[in-house]
């Protein structure tokens, strides 16, 4: 294994850029494509790698929407990038999260269907990937270049990489059956082409792509609470139904129509008039959490809905709460 010198001059190793112009010759004179992954921990800097990466190979064609976070940005890279000419046309899967868990999920097949289909697109393909374990040998020994492994964090310090090619790959996986984080990483010294170290990117690539990974990672908070906290999703109108009444107030259906018989929920103030079924609006939320305090049984724990009824408590002093 060959260890890259350490220049500080430079925000990477030079083997890298050797490697890099390998792959300028081979898509653009050889009419072939290029397929790496980088794998690695958290915070590793998988994603800054490929960056210093695509600035160089691609030039003044490195823009950031060749990089994909979802599977529907990284299809639409995949079309966009054909507008670059042979030599320049970079792709990255920046959050590929292909697993063998998932290898039967139709996207997965797709894509890796894909892979069989475009090596005359003279493509280099950057995957990121928390683990090389999810790919197939014939797909490694078909289709996949080599790997990165990121194994340090370092803030202050350039951060450490391990280089290998297919070989070393296939040798790894004909010895031990597996391509496990931690089976590479432990061999990584006896199997690795070279060993290389790179900053932070801070070129002109980081900025567009903070702007467009930032906004992802609110997607992700609202795809999560979309599918399980649905039952405090309180901001998409004025009204609830009795079943959503129920979770939020910790009271059955039964006992809610109860309430609407005894006067406690009037209607035209705290519920539709004529619905059916009955739509309560959101302020009965917070007649049900007095009536409970009045009973001296508060069910209402939540902090979500209880952040909640303080909004609708300002709100009904300041004389803004709608029941229309």
């Amino acid at each position: 294994m060959i260890t890259a010198k350490y220049n500080k001059e430079r925000n990477y190793d030079a083997l890298l850029s050797k490697l890099i112009n390998k792959v300028k010759i081979l898509t653009r004179d050889k009419d072939d494509d290029f397929l790496v992954i980088a794998i690695g921990e958290t915070g590793t800097g998988k994603s800054m790698l490929m960056l210093h990466a695509f600035e160089e190979y691609a030039e003044d064609y490195a823009i950031i929407d060749r990089v994909g976070f979802t599977r529907e940005e990284f299809s639409v890279s995949m079309k966009k990038v054909l507008q670059s000419p042979k030599g320049f046309r970079f792709v990255g899967n920046d959050e590929a999260n292909i697993s063998k868990r998932d290898a039967l999920i139709k996207y997965n097949k797709d894509l890796l269907d894909l892979y069989y289909s475009i090596r005359g697109l003279n493509i280099f393909h950057w995957w990121n990937n928390p683990s090389l374990d999810m790919i197939d040998k014939p797909f490694i020994k078909d289709r996949l270049k080599g790997c990165f492994l990121i194994t340090t964090k370092s803030i202050d310090k350039p951060r450490i990489y391990y280089y290998f090619d297919q070989n070393g790959l296939l040798r790894i996986l004909d010895k031990y059956k597996n391509l496990d984080f931690k089976t590479i990483r432990k061999v990584r010294k006896k199997y690795a082409v070279y060993k290389g170290w790179f900053r932070d990117y801070k070129g002109p690539l980081r900025q567009p792509y903070l702007n467009k990974k930032n906004p992802r990672m609110h997607e992700k908070v609202d795809e999560f609470f979309a599918k399980y906290g649905a039952k405090y999703n309180l901001d998409n109108g004025k009204v609830l139904t009795a079943g959503k009444l129920k979770d939020l107030t910790y009271y059955s259906t039964t006992h809610i129509q109860r309430l609407v018989g005894q006067g406690v929920l009037v209607g035209g103030v705290d519920y539709e008039v004529g619905s059916m079924p009955r739509r309560f609006f959101e302020h009965s939320i917070l007649k049900i959490y007095d009536h409970q305090k009045e009973l001296g049984r508060i069910r209402i724990n939540d902090p979500v809905v209880l952040d909640k009824i303080k909004q609708l408590r300002k709100e009904e002093k300041k004389g803004g709460v709608s029941h229309a």
